[in-house]
């Protein structure tokens, strides 16, 4: 049997999240979502959702994936979306107010959506940019994160502060992943059992 791959996953048997997600793109009331769970469960599937979605809208979005290596450099995971002085290292606070300046002017007068993958592994000056931006409207954030993974504390901010709705998000169940693999694989749902 040869059977093409689609290279996006449709979404199956997350109806109620979606609801969520184009309530978000189309501004009703959260200026974030947090998606969170165990790895592989679809929560970065999610996220390039909401992405589509908001450019779709017309958002400026800015997307980075945090990663261990970057979790050591301040600032790294953003560092090909931002301006910032050079010559003296400027103090935390000069260049965190530089980047939130940067993100800002990127998004010129278009709604700015940072959507950041790992945010588990943010460095803590740009978990604390990922929560500025949570506060500044009309900007907007979403984010995944691992559950059961040490979290920086702004991150876990967007949510206990009520700046974005956390979408915990579980393994789909049988009948879903039935569902994704035949509607992935074209001819196979004979031999979906």
């Amino acid at each position: 049997m040869s059977a093409t791959v689609s290279t996006e996953w449709p979404l199956v048997g997350r109806d109620e999240v979606v609801e969520r997600i184009d309530r978000f793109v189309s501004g009703e009331p959260e200026r974030g979502l947090v998606f969170a769970g165990k790895a592989g469960v679809g929560k970065t599937r999610l996220r390039r959702e909401v992405v589509a979605r908001a450019e779709g809208h017309g958002h400026h979005v800015i997307q980075v994936a945090a990663t261990a290596a970057s979790s050591t450099v301040p600032l790294g995971v953003f560092a090909p979306h931002l301006r910032l002085p050079e010559g003296q290292s400027p103090a935390p606070s000069e260049l965190l107010r530089a980047a939130h300046r940067s993100l800002a002017l990127a998004a010129g007068s278009k709604r700015l959506l940072l959507s950041v993958d790992d945010a588990h592994l943010l460095d803590p000056l740009s978990a604390q940019l990922v929560h500025q931006a949570g506060l500044a409207e009309p900007h907007s954030v979403v984010v995944t994160l691992r559950s059961g993974e040490p979290t920086p504390d702004p991150v876990v901010a967007l949510w206990k502060d009520g700046l974005c709705d956390r979408v915990d998000t579980p393994p789909l169940g049988e009948a879903a992943m039935r569902e994704l693999l035949a509607a992935s694989l074209p001819g196979a749902e004979d031999e979906i059992q």
